[in-house]
């Protein structure tokens, strides 16, 4: 192992120190999704085309390209593809733009397998009135003006909803499902201690 790193040139250790950290945290975030924590969803999505109008109306055709999954996939992917081209004894500038189109691709490719995640998800069996009432997680943090993402579990599944509220509400607050909007969107409230889970 020291040999290996005393063999990376500064910009290779540079490079590992961020994919190294960046792939931990993808690899951690990847395992609690699927033993389905409701707390693994600290994943703060910026939709490409989300707007004021997709907010009250529950569009959502939009990839969301910036969220903290896709960023460590970038890093990831990115640092170490880096570190492989700097290896290979490629120009140090070739080396780096193959890097950075491997780290965009992949932020691209999780971006789009989650858009048809989303898509599979919202086509299938899933009624929306069903989580009418349940309680859930904030998981991309919804205000007045903007529209948020919840995690809420009904009919045995952990879904994502798109959601509203009449109060900011940030990630990882509770919430309760007072009324449903449309086929992909509901609007919440803030769980107060005293309420019971359904």
């Amino acid at each position: 192992m020291d040999a290996w790193w005393g063999d990376l040139t500064l910009l290779q250790q540079i490079l590992f120190f961020v994919a190294a950290p960046a792939t931990l945290i993808l690899v951690v975030q990847t395992i609690l999704v699927l033993f389905g924590s409701a707390d693994a969803g600290v994943d703060m999505e910026i939709d490409a085309d989300a707007s004021t109008d997709s907010f009250y109306t529950g569009a959502d055709s939009g990839l969301s390209l910036f969220s903290i999954r896709g960023i460590m996939a970038f890093f990831a992917v990115g640092g170490f593809l880096g570190i492989a081209m700097i290896s290979t004894g490629m120009h140090v500038a070739f080396a780096l733009l193959i890097a950075l189109g491997g780290g965009f691709f992949s932020l691209w490719l999780l971006a789009f397998l989650m858009h048809s995640m989303r898509k599979l998800q919202s086509s299938g069996n899933l009624n929306i009135n069903n989580a009418l009432d349940k309680t859930g997680i904030v998981y991309m943090p919804i205000s007045e003006i903007q529209p948020g993402k919840v995690h809420v579990t009904f009919q045995e599944r952990y879904t994502e909803l798109s959601a509203i509220s009449n109060e900011p509400l940030p990630t990882n607050t509770r919430i309760k499902v007072v009324k449903v909007i449309d086929s992909e969107t509901v609007y919440v409230e803030k769980l107060l201690i005293n309420q019971e889970e359904n």
